[in-house]
Formats: structure tokens, sequence, C-alpha cells
């Protein structure tokens, strides 16, 4: 599914996560959550942790869609991407603060890492 990139406020940047900003396509059905994903950007396949939800640490209660790209940096120069879906790793939720938030994002990072360690984007 292609995606368009729309911007952020720089939330996933502070907390030392920068991530892509995207805007939902009406076709995508996602339940809110974080998930383990591909993104093609120009050709190029990166592995990446996706967030679906609303940003309740930030006071942002409307859904976001927004994509970590795991070890590498593309900013800038990213206009559309596809996005490949492998697995969800968990729900959303508030946490106590946005320190826990980052400790959490840094859990899932590892995570991910591992679940698309040895699968392949076709």
């Amino acid at each position: 599914m292609k995606l368009k990139v729309i911007k952020g406020l720089g939330e996933g940047r502070r907390l030392g996560f920068p991530t892509i900003n995207f805007a939902k396509p009406r076709a995508l059905r996602l339940e809110q959550g974080v998930y383990a994903c591909f993104m093609k950007i120009g050709g190029k396949k990166y592995k990446g942790a996706l967030y679906y939800g609303p940003k309740y640490n930030f006071g942002i209660s409307r859904p976001r869609l927004e994509v970590y790209l795991i070890g590498v940096c593309v900013f800038g120069r990213v206009r559309i991407a596809e996005l490949n879906i492998v697995k969800r790793v968990r729900g959303v939720r508030k946490f106590a603060s946005v320190s826990a938030l980052a400790q959490q994002i840094k859990r899932d990072v590892m995570r991910i890492k591992k679940l698309l360690k040895n699968v392949e984007l076709v």
C-alpha cells in the first residue's frame, strides 16, 4: 500500500526515535497499535516500527500513522512510501511519563528487530 508523507510535530525526534508521518489511506483497515513493518522508499527496503493510534502522552486524541525506520535516516527526501505490515506487536496505551514511553519504544524496536531478522520483503 502506498502512503503519502505529511508533516509531523517532532515528538518522535525528541524521544530519540524520529518518525515519518503519513496520511492514513481510507483503504487501510488497521487496529490501533504498534507493528513490525517494512517500508519501501525509492526502490530501497527498510525495516520499521509502525505506530497507529492517538498520542495520549502528547495530548493528541486523533489517531496518527507514523513509522520509525530502524537504523537509517532518510528524512527530507521522502514523499511517498510503500508499506508492508508484518505483525502487530502491542496495543495502544498511555504511559506514566514521556520517559516511560521512550523506554517502551526502545523495547518495541528491539522486539521488532528480532521479528524481522529472518523475514524478507518480496
